[in-house]
């Protein structure tokens, strides 16, 4: 619910021609980035990684990198919440 885009290696081939293309994030639909970050390592898994900024370090960096926006679902007391975007300026 608080995916904001997939992630592909520039390198990898198999991509190349979706980087720049949204596809649906299905749960609550939004349209979604696909970008292209040298963070994915292209022989792991599908060689795509779903991004959530609000989710780790490195999907923070992410998301710093290409703006996306960081929406946190969780209150301060680890319950969830409502979705509650905000942009963050670095």
């Amino acid at each position: 619910m608080v995916d904001e885009a997939i992630a592909v290696n520039p390198d990898d081939k198999r991509f190349k021609s979706l980087v720049g293309l949204h596809c649906w994030r299905p749960l609550n639909k939004k349209s979604i980035p696909i970008i292209a970050d040298s963070v994915v390592d292209k022989e792991f898994g599908t060689g795509a990684l779903k991004i959530t900024p609000a989710h780790d370090v490195v999907d923070f960096e992410v998301g710093i990198r290409h703006n996306l926006p960081i929406t946190d679902a969780l209150n301060p007391n680890g319950t969830m919440s409502k979705l509650q975007v905000r942009n963050l300026k670095v």
